[in-house]
Order: structure tokens, then C-alpha cells, then sequence
């Protein structure tokens, strides 16, 4: 099983390779075409090209510079972040003594709410309420000021990454400044040494037909190992399917003759149980007896045999089933693979 999973993977990596090939002979033959015509251009616009080098260099030093400037920003941010991270902290220290400090209040209120109304009681009680109510505004001072320190934070996110994202289009336009500067440049040799190209990208057309016509070839071979596998696994599911049956037909041969000498077994019991047996008798009687148990042993291996062998020939059936379903699939994918090979034939031819 180990060597025959290495050959499957080999198979599906060989039918990758292939395929990836045949994709790449199919852009570089649409790439030669597409030079061949363009290289078939004499007229050249080099103040055009001029235009993009001066365009590419004005936005890559304008990259440049906001690279450097952000660079500055970041650390800003991150500065003014550790100074509102602080503030957070200490301002919600404050809440939760504020809050701390009203709980403590209320719970001595309640523990005076029951004693003798006296009037040290009564400003002692005068005094926790204005307390309450001191510690009150501070909380919800304390509150608007983190709300306000968050939305700060906020702002900040927001024109830090409002910074990123123009940098990063600024990158993005002089990348494809530059590419474009390539391009331009790469088209004008092109049009300087079409001749030359043209005789070249013939011959890639022609090496990359009889490329195809081997790929293909090789494509038709695989195709006839997967559809002679598939026959072979088939044949051997239908002798797994015949051994299937006959193993059934063992085990139910063998189980009819245990029931059958089990009925003669509780006969003899019966026989033997009389009082008026003569001594012949039952000795015949336990000789057919030893017999029997001896028939019932052996038909019970049979059973037992070939039980463990439907077992074996049902596990090998399933396999079987599933590894034609897989090589089906890789015939069904082999010729997909010879149509696009066709299709690369015919195109280069």
C-alpha cells in the first residue's frame, strides 16, 4: 500500500508537471505572438518613454519623502499612544477609587440607617451623604474625561492609518510608474530588434509545438496505464465479489449441518434418557454422539474460516472501490489534460 500511495502521488504530480508545461507553452506562444506584433512596429515614441522616466521619478521621490515622514509619524503615534495609554490608566484609577470609596460610603450609611437618631448621628449622616455626592461628580467627571481620551485615541488611529493608506498609494503609483517606465523601454528594444525577435519567437513557436505533440503523446500513455488499471481493479473486484458469494455459501452450507446434527444430538440425548436402553444401545448411542460434537467442531471452524475470510474479501472490495473511483478521476482528468493538449497542437500549429 506505502509503494503504491508513492505511485499514485508520483502519477498526480507527473499529471501537475504537465499540465503546468502545457500552461506555460500556452502563455509564452501568446507572448511571442504578441511581440511579433508588436516588434512588427517601426515608429518608436521616445519623447512618450522620456515622459514616463520623468513621471516615475517624480513619484518615486515623492515615496521617498513620505517614507521618511512616516517613519516620523510613527513615532509621534506611538509616543502620543503611551501618553493616552497613561492617561487611560491613571483616569480610570480614579474612577474605581471614586467608585470604591461610594460603595464604602453607602454600606456605612446602611450600617447607621438602624441606630439612635442623635444629632451627631444626623451630621455624621450629613457628612457621608456629602461625601457620596462629592466622589459622585468625580466619577462622572472621570468618565467624560476617558470618553473624551478615547476619542482622542480614536483620532489618532484614524490619521495614522489615514497616513499609511496615502503612503502605501503613493508606493502604488510610483510601482506602477516604474513598471510602466520597463514596459516602455522593453517595447522600444523590442522595436529596434524585431527582426531578430521574429526569427527567434518562431522558433519558440515551433519548439513549443513539438513540445505539445510529446506532452500529448505522453498524456495518451498515461491515459492507457489509468484505464488498464481501472480494468485490473475491476477484474479483481469481481473475483473478490465471487469469493464474497462463495464464502457465504460455505458458511451457510456449514451452518445447516450444525443444525441439522444439533437436531440428532437432542435426539440421542432423548434416546439416551430412557430407563429401558440396553448397554449396546447407548454405547452406539455416545460413540454417534462423539461424532457428532466432532461434525459440529469442524463445521464450526469452517464458519469461523470463512467468516474471517468474507470479512477480508469485503474490506478488499471496498478498497477496490475506492481506488477505482480514484483512478476513474484521474483518467476523467487525463483527458481534460489531453483536450488542452489538442488545443495547444492545433494552436501552435
Amino acid at each position: 500500500m506505502i509503494d503504491w500511495n508513492n505511485k499514485v502521488k508520483e502519477l498526480i504530480e507527473k499529471r501537475k508537471q504537465i499540465k503546468f508545461e502545457v500552461e506555460i507553452k500556452v502563455l509564452e506562444a501568446k507572448e511571442a505572438e504578441a511581440a511579433v506584433l508588436e516588434a512588427i512596429k517601426t515608429v518608436t515614441d521616445v519623447e512618450l518613454l522620456n515622459r514616463k522616466r520623468w513621471l516615475a521619478s517624480k513619484m518615486v521621490g515623492d515615496y521617498k519623502k513620505c517614507k521618511k515622514y512616516m517613519e516620523e509619524f510613527k513615532m509621534i503615534f506611538e509616543k502620543q499612544g503611551q501618553v493616552i495609554a497613561a492617561e487611560l490608566a491613571d483616569h480610570a484609577r480614579r474612577l474605581d477609587v471614586a467608585e470604591g470609596a461610594i460603595t464604602a460610603l453607602k454600606e456605612k450609611k446602611s450600617s447607621l440607617a438602624d441606630a439612635k437618631k442623635t444629632k451627631d448621628l444626623e451630621l455624621q449622616l450629613e457628612k457621608i451623604e456629602s461625601e457620596i455626592e462629592r466622589h459622585t461628580k468625580v466619577t462622572k467627571v472621570e468618565e467624560k474625561v476617558i470618553e473624551a481620551v478615547k476619542e482622542k485615541k480614536e483620532t489618532n488611529v484614524k490619521e495614522y492609518e489615514g497616513h499609511q493608506d496615502k503612503c502605501a498609494k503613493v508606493k502604488s503609483e510610483a510601482v506602477v510608474a516604474s513598471a510602466a517606465v520597463n514596459d516602455a523601454a522593453t517595447t522600444l528594444k523590442n522595436q529596434r530588434e524585431y527582426q531578430v525577435q521574429i526569427t527567434n519567437l518562431k522558433n519558440a513557436l515551433i519548439g513549443s509545438h513539438e513540445q505539445a505533440l510529446a506532452k500529448r503523446q505522453e498524456a495518451e500513455k498515461i491515459l492507457a496505464n489509468h484505464t488498464l488499471a481501472v480494468s485490473k481493479y475491476e477484474q479483481q473486484t469481481t473475483i473478490a465479489n465471487e469469493q464474497i458469494a462463495d464464502a457465504k455459501t460455505k458458511i451457510a452450507g456449514a451452518q445447516e449441518v450444525q443444525r441439522i446434527v444439533a437436531v440428532r444430538m437432542k435426539e440421542i440425548a432423548t434416546l439416551m434418557a430412557r430407563p429401558t436402553i440396553t448397554a449396546g444401545e447407548k454405547a452406539k448411542l455416545q460413540k454417534e454422539e462423539e461424532e457428532i460434537k466432532g461434525k459440529l467442531e469442524s463445521q464450526q471452524n469452517v464458519v469461523d474460516t470463512e467468516t474471517k475470510n468474507l470479512v477480508s474479501y469485503e474490506t478488499s472490495v471496498a478498497t477496490l472501490a475506492s481506488t477505482i473511483k480514484q483512478f476513474k478521476k484521474y483518467v476523467a482528468d487525463t483527458k481534460e489534460i489531453i483536450k488542452t493538449l489538442e488545443k495547444k497542437v492545433t494552436e501552435t500549429k
